[in-house]
Parts: structure tokens; C-alpha cells; sequence
């Protein structure tokens, strides 16, 4: 299992081991044709669940659950939420194959479907961020890059109930529909860095470089690149990143502002 942004993890379809007496399903589909971002609910109880083997054991009786639509997996992922608040999105017939979930809508449309009946209530707010971030990954890492190019008005993500007369994908799932993005990828390295990035204007900069807390700058990293000779060219504020130590010493300072 690959953790891929914060309280988000992917488990791959070869590491909940479907069974092999039935085929993977699916016509191949170039990438390019992936426009619509389009959630569902598999109405399949409990909503929350508590450990990975769950989600094995689930994944398994998806494959077998609606032979009116072949012996697999008929959405593309699905979305498990976790009862400490991590989101395990499971790889279904995945981002390059046809998925049978939205009548019309199987070829231009990728589903996530979360694992639950969501007519039943459920906090679906508190994993928002984390759908939103599955949604920037398969657009971004997966290369469907017109993901979410055709959407609802003021919205990135059609629920099912959008595109046919269902209930689907629950009351509960479309009450946070509106907070559930397509974000820009930003993967778990890289925002574990951002958690110790703060603003820092020219003086502190030069402070920091000109020998009195010469130690405390020493595993700096710049990600802008607006530095010449240790100072700032333009006085703006600059985000650097540092290291827990160094964090602690530059947020004692006066005025260093987190990045949120």
C-alpha cells in the first residue's frame, strides 16, 4: 500500500489479490477521453471501517457482487474510509480501463465509489480533502489530464444521482459534495516538507546569514529563487524550508509567518 498525500493511501489491485478465476473487465480507454470525475456509493454497510484486511475482504466480494455487470470490480477505484480518519482508495478495474458504473457515462467518466450506504448518516466532511486529493492524484500521476474538464456548475465532481434517476451516492456523500475538489497533486514528501515552510522577510534573512545564528541555517533549503548573495533581491517575503530544529529557532523570531 503507497501512501500518496496526507491520511491517503492507494492499495493496488494486485495487492488485495483479485481472484484470478475471473478476468480483469474493461475495454482500454486513451486517457484523453477521461473528462468526467463521477462518485458513487457501493450501499454496501458498514460506512467506516477499521483495518486494511477489511478492505481485502471487501474488495473481494465487490468483484463477485453485480455478475449483471460482469465478475469484477465495476468502478474504476473505491474509497474506503478509515475510522482514525485515512482514506484507502482501492484500485477496481483502475484509470485505463472501461468501468460499468454510469450508463453513458462508462467510457468519458472515472468512479470512485465510496464503500458504504451513505443514505445513512456519516460525517463524509471529515474526508473531503482526502477524496479531493485522490481526484488531484488521478488526474495528475495517472496523466488524465481532462479529468474534471466536463463538471456540474460550480462543482469539479458529478455524484452519480447527477447523471441518472438514483439515490446514488447518498445523502450523506452529496451534503459534502461541494467541498470535494479536484486538487492539484501535492504528494505526502512534499507536504510533509510544507508543514515546516514559513514566510521570512529580507531581514531575517540576512540576520540568519550574517554569522549571529549562523548554525541555525545551515539545512536550509530555498524553493523560491529569488536569492543573491544570501539576500533577498526584491525585499518580498520568501518561503524557505527548514528543518525541525531550524523551524523552531526561526518561529521565535518576530513576524515569521507560518504558510498554511
Amino acid at each position: 500500500m503507497k501512501e500518496i498525500a496526507p491520511l491517503t493511501f492507494l492499495l493496488p489491485r494486485d495487492e488485495w489479490q483479485p481472484d484470478a478465476r475471473y478476468p480483469r473487465l474493461g475495454a482500454t480507454v486513451d486517457r484523453a477521453e477521461r473528462t468526467e470525475a463521477i462518485l458513487h456509493h457501493t450501499v454496501y454497510a458498514p460506512n467506516v471501517w477499521r483495518s486494511v484486511d477489511e478492505v481485502r475482504a471487501e474488495m473481494h466480494k465487490l468483484q463477485v457482487a453485480r455478475p449483471d455487470l460482469g465478475r469484477d470490480v465495476p468502478y474504476n477505484f473505491v474509497a474506503f474510509l478509515m475510522r482514525d480518519g485515512v482514506l484507502v482508495l482501492a484500485e477496481g478495474r483502475g484509470a485505463r480501463l472501461q468501468g460499468a458504473h454510469t450508463r453513458g457515462h462508462n467510457r468519458t467518466g472515472i468512479a470512485i465509489a465510496v464503500h458504504g450506504n451513505f443514505e445513512r448518516p456519516t460525517d463524509v466532511g471529515r474526508y473531503a480533502q482526502q477524496i479531493s486529493r485522490c481526484w488531484g492524484y488521478l488526474r495528475d500521476v495517472e496523466d488524465l489530464a481532462n479529468l474534471g474538464s466536463v463538471a456540474p456548475r460550480g462543482r469539479d465532481v458529478f455524484g452519480h444521482r447527477d447523471l441518472a434517476a438514483t439515490a446514488c451516492p447518498g445523502r450523506y456523500v452529496m451534503e459534502a459534495i461541494d467541498s470535494i475538489r479536484i486538487e492539484s497533486y501535492v504528494g505526502a514528501e512534499e507536504a510533509e516538507m510544507r508543514r515546516y515552510a514559513v514566510r521570512v522577510p529580507i531581514g531575517y534573512f540576512e540576520y540568519l546569514s550574517n554569522g549571529v545564528t549562523k548554525h541555525h541555517i545551515r539545512s536550509v533549503t530555498t524553493v523560491a529563487r529569488r536569492i543573491d548573495g544570501g539576500l533577498l533581491d526584491d525585499g518580498a517575503r520568501t518561503p524557505i524550508i527548514l528543518d525541525g530544529t531550524s523551524r523552531d529557532a526561526l518561529m521565535a523570531l518576530p513576524d515569521a509567518e507560518p504558510i498554511t
